[in-house]
């Protein structure tokens, strides 16, 4: 008695989501290239007294496929400002250049992309290698536009001593197309 009334109890929580997870079907995003340019604001988790961050405002370009079965494969480009060096009229900035894995769900209306990435971090005083974890949510406009907003966990260790120099948060909006 318990079996059944526990399998009723599961079939009725779990057979709503499945039906609707069917009504979905495939992301806008499924076998297509895309391209997006955003606006970025970033910052450090943690602050070093008298250490400026190389965040702050940025800018960046994205490029990928999604495939049909919404595997998404892609890169990326960033450029943040940074802050002024103490002392110094030059800002720290950084540019970072990394490869994207991700996969596509569709939800209603928008299609939410977890993904990760490795690359690369210029920096003036120190090259890392940047791992990052986070997610964007896409939003179709029409067949070829698209607005998406991201966000995004970064560690950066620095090459030559593998010393975790940085974690940062950092965010944006920005437009695409796909094609």
């Amino acid at each position: 008695m318990r079996k059944i009334a526990l399998l009723s109890l599961t079939a009725a929580l779990f057979a709503p989501q499945a039906a609707e997870a069917q009504n979905f079907g495939l992301a806008f995003t499924a076998d297509t290239y895309s391209t997006s340019f955003s606006a970025l604001y970033g910052g450090p988790l943690h602050s070093t007294e008298g250490s400026p961050t190389y965040y702050q405002f940025g800018m960046g370009a994205r490029g990928g496929y999604t495939f049909h079965n919404q595997i998404y494969f892609g890169g990326s480009f960033q450029y943040f400002t940074g802050e002024k060096a103490q002392g110094g009229f030059a800002r720290v900035g950084s540019a970072q250049v990394k490869l994207e894995a991700g996969f596509d769900l569709p939800l209603s209306v928008i299609v939410l992309r977890p993904k990760v990435g490795v690359g690369y971090l210029d920096h003036p005083a120190y090259d890392s290698l940047l791992f990052s974890v986070g997610s964007e949510a896409l939003y179709s406009l029409n067949k070829t536009l698209f607005v998406a907003g991201q966000l995004e966990f970064n560690v950066t260790t620095e090459l030559m001593s593998r010393v975790t120099v940085e974690k940062a948060l950092a965010g944006g909006v920005g437009i695409g197309a796909r094609f």
